[in-house]
């Protein structure tokens, strides 16, 4: 008996180290968290993790339009594609990610797919604001790998214009 229940012990144990092998996270958009002041520009990257080979997607950028405004999109890395005239839109937060039919490119492996320009409106106050990529579609000729998903970075707004008052008690005890 004693046999039987190492036997059947080992048979699961291998099947779970099997399967845990063998299992991929499926692919999905990054979005790198920035920190950024009040009035100043910065710039995140948009990156694909667990990229099975994309050649086509579309996705939109949105941003917390009441204290962040998207100053620019960039397509980098990928010299090798050809991209849709109309790929980036910074007015509408656009992305259309086309690969070259002709020379039968796949991106592969993670990368940084788009950057994005930021900037961080006047008066903002301290906290996290968020930047969404809003995905259509991302996959090849033969299947949707992401459809319909929203990723999230943040801009963070730090404290910085805290003044120390030294602790001096200006109404005295009564």
């Amino acid at each position: 008996m004693k046999k039987i229940i190492s036997l059947l012990t080992i048979a699961v144990l291998m099947v779970v180290l099997a399967t845990a092998a063998f299992a991929t996270e499926a692919p999905a958009l990054e979005i790198a968290d920035v920190e950024g002041a009040a009035g100043a520009e910065v710039v995140m990257n948009v990156a694909i993790v667990n990229n099975p080979g994309i050649t086509v997607g579309e996705f939109r950028v949105t941003v917390d339009s009441e204290n962040l405004e998207l100053v620019d999109m960039a397509f980098v890395g990928m010299e090798d594609w050809q991209w849709d005239t109309t790929g980036i839109n910074p007015a509408t937060g656009k992305v259309v990610v086309l690969a070259d039919a002709i020379k039968d490119y796949k991106l592969e492996g993670d990368c940084v797919l788009v950057t994005l320009t930021v900037k961080v409106k006047e008066g903002t106050l301290p906290g996290k604001y968020a930047v969404n990529a809003v995905v259509d579609y991302i996959g090849d000729d033969d299947a949707d790998f992401i459809v319909e998903e929203t990723f999230t970075g943040y801009v963070v707004v730090p404290c910085t214009e805290h003044v120390w008052d030294e602790g001096v008690v200006k109404t005295p005890a009564t």
